[in-house]
């Protein structure tokens, strides 16, 4: 049994005209002893014609931008208690 999954999930195909339009997802499936975690997020718009076929990422600039304020509340935090003249790890009296 697998605790960690990871693969690519793609929609039901829609046709218009001539072209077939695929959405594509990235899921990250983790099983735990008490239930699941499913994290998804889209991955790419395939367009296939009828002698050719696209593949278009996303840029999922949200995930970038959350990473970059996580990081950045890190380092205030981490500056602060160095400030105070504290280790991480140090309890408060």
């Amino acid at each position: 049994m697998n605790l960690y999954d990871d693969r690519i999930v793609e929609s039901a195909p829609l046709i218009i005209e001539e072209r077939r339009i695929t959405l594509e997802a990235r899921a990250a499936r983790l099983r735990l002893p008490f239930g699941r975690v499913v994290w998804s997020r889209p991955a790419a718009v395939v367009i296939g014609g009828p002698s050719t076929e696209t593949r278009l990422p996303i840029r999922d600039l949200t995930r970038r931008a959350q990473v970059a304020l996580y990081a950045i509340a890190l380092l205030f935090a981490l500056a602060g208690l160095r400030a105070r003249g504290r280790t991480l790890w140090e309890r408060t009296p």
